[in-house]
């Protein structure tokens, strides 16, 4: 039950950005908006908000922190690389040009793409459900930027 309440909890929370972020940036201003900066305040105060709890929760007991290995360090670097920088720019120029609606939608397609990789590369079976759900998930997507085209 925590589990589904801070999922929800997030959700808004992440609405709110979208929305925040779009409202912010006004049509006039799309092209020389600079993302990189709005992108690297955020990080900067995620920093600052959370590296206080790496040393609490290891003085508390509740994770121990351990600095990792060469090999893991740089793998989580390239991580951030490509899967955090690159990615939120991706999100933050679609929201400003494409709106939080249909960018949230687009990220949603994810979970349809990793059914069909897993169909493809691993002849992994799903319930009925899934593919419903699927479907519903590209239905809503196209209708949405149908309309929002026309």
């Amino acid at each position: 039950m925590i589990g589904d309440l801070l999922t929800i909890l997030s959700a808004i929370f992440y609405s709110f950005y979208a929305t925040f972020l779009k409202i912010k940036v006004p049509k006039e201003q799309e092209d020389s908006f600079k993302f990189t900066w709005f992108l690297g305040f955020v990080g900067l105060i995620n920093d600052i908000v959370i590296l206080p709890f790496f040393f609490i929760f290891d003085w508390i007991g509740i994770e121990k922190f351990q600095w990792p290995n060469n090999e893991t360090l740089a793998l989580l670097s390239v991580n951030a690389l490509i899967g955090t920088v690159v990615s939120d720019y991706c999100w933050a120029r679609s929201v400003v040009l494409l709106g939080p609606l249909i960018t949230c939608l687009g990220i949603t397609l994810t979970f349809p793409i990793s059914l069909t990789i897993d169909l493809l590369s691993n002849g992994d079976t799903f319930t009925w459900q899934y593919y419903v759900g699927s479907l519903m998930i590209f239905s809503a997507f196209a209708g949405i930027v149908l309309i929002d085209y026309r």
